[in-house]
């Protein structure tokens, strides 16, 4: 297990460093020691749900859990769980949603990004941060019907989230977990870029303000999340420096 004796579960949100993160965990652990889970696995991983179904000894064995999965697999951790994700500024992750899409011919929105306009997509396509703290395994949330319970988000981060990475600062974050998990980090490079750049992005004021107002809950929950995090990082550069040389 880790430090804690806990199993540490990555909660991959896309497009917010988690390609990166992954690779890291897998230089970090060995590889029979972590598992991929995934809502549609393909060539690898496993479905959430299968997990479930293992046996007590064989989900105990495992000291990471990784990938895009609903919130709740802690419940069948049979050593105890905690949870840490990455999240990001939610419009330049919309973009870089987009553009991943509209790059990737193999991805099932492929054809749509190339069809519409990326103010369109962002209108119609858009998956909320919220959802992905309030889809829960044994409650799943529908896209048609999405819960938006900002005060249980804000609860569930606080009981079960020791550490929420901030994309756009990702270094310090990565310290902050190697901090508590006493990881050994070796050298890494960044994974699954956008390929985009500022001249790409046809957005004017009125289109980034609608964003701002249609998405508001995942921007109060994005800025919690970052404002938490600037006030870890400010007691672990504090406590550092007042280690004796």
């Amino acid at each position: 297990m880790s430090v804690h004796g806990k199993t540490l579960i990555f909660l991959h949100i896309t497009k917010t460093a988690g390609t990166t993160m992954q690779k890291i965990l897998r230089t970090i652990y060995d590889k029979d020691e972590i598992l991929l889970i995934k809502s549609n696995p393909k060539n690898n991983g496993i479905h959430y749900q299968d997990f479930i179904r293992l046996p007590s000894s064989e989900r105990s064995r495992f000291r990471v859990l990784m990938g895009h999965m609903p919130w709740g697999l802690h419940r069948y951790c049979p050593n105890g769980a905690e949870y840490f994700t990455f999240l990001r500024d939610p419009l330049k992750r919309g973009i870089s949603t987009y553009f991943h899409c509209f790059n990737k011919p193999k991805h099932h929105h492929h054809e749509i990004a190339r069809q519409i306009s990326i103010q369109e997509y962002l209108n119609r396509y858009y998956y909320p941060y919220i959802s992905s703290f309030l889809d829960d395994i044994d409650n799943p949330v529908s896209m048609q019907n999405p819960i938006k319970d900002p005060v249980l988000v804000t609860s569930r981060i606080e009981r079960y989230f020791p550490i929420i990475g901030i994309s756009e600062r990702f270094n310090e974050s990565l310290e902050l977990l190697q901090h508590r998990y006493a990881w050994n980090i070796p050298k890494f490079e960044n994974h699954n870029i956008g390929k985009y750049s500022r001249r790409d992005i046809s957005f004017n004021a009125d289109a980034i303000n609608e964003f701002h107002r249609t998405h508001q809950d995942d921007y109060r929950l994005y800025l919690f999340a970052r404002r938490r995090f600037i006030q870890q990082w400010k007691r672990h550069v504090a406590e550092r420096q007042a280690v004796p040389a």
